[in-house]
């Protein structure tokens, strides 16, 4: 089925369609709901809420071309885990942006500026893994600004946090990635050396 046709289908509420749907988005939808929720129960949760919505709204969604209907869905998944996220975490991140400032103004983040060579030492697997091991408030900022390309005024409006919250997030999310990507390298130099 194409994808306007299957779009078609779901207005309709036509059961085919809408399994379909989920057996073609499915997967790429949670992968998306792991970038911020580390429980797979409660990002399996917020899959099932996202789809809901999906299917609910799909008759406000008008086709163009198959990206933007992927990138519409991507959305509601998005912002189902903000929500989500913005229930749990209401009070777990700290505003105190000038001592992490002050964390930063070392080396360390000079090493975790180069993503793709990154990637393609570690592997991209490794990456998302270790990224899911940061602190929720940490991974959800992080996500939001490097992959989302969300502003930090927008993080800070989605998550009804301050500006400098956010700020200090992405700021100790960098840092414990950087020491955690550091610590791979050097275990795998001392590998080959040996």
């Amino acid at each position: 089925m194409e994808i306007a046709e299957l779009i078609d289908g779901c207005k309709k509420w036509h059961k085919k369609a809408q399994n379909e749907l989920y057996d073609k988005y499915a997967g790429r939808l949670f992968a998306v709901c792991l970038r911020y929720i580390s429980n797979r129960n409660d990002a399996e949760d917020v899959l099932q809420e996202s789809l809901v919505k999906i299917y609910k709204n799909i008759d406000s969604f008008s086709y163009t071309e198959d990206k933007a209907f992927y990138y519409w869905m991507n959305r509601i998944v998005v912002n189902t885990a903000l929500n989500h996220i913005r229930k749990n975490l209401k009070n777990k991140f700290d505003t105190d942006i000038n001592q992490v400032e002050n964390e930063f103004s070392g080396p360390d983040n000079a090493a975790f500026s180069q993503y793709d060579e990154i990637i393609e030492y570690i592997g991209s697997q490794k990456l998302f893994q270790i990224v899911q091991e940061l602190p929720d408030g940490y991974r959800t900022v992080f996500n939001l600004y490097v992959v989302e390309n969300y502003s930090h005024k927008e993080i800070s409006e989605q998550l009804d946090i301050s500006v400098n919250t956010s700020k200090t997030q992405l700021l100790r999310a960098r840092k414990m990635l950087s020491s955690k990507i550091s610590k791979i390298i050097d275990k795998n130099i001392f590998k080959e050396v040996v």
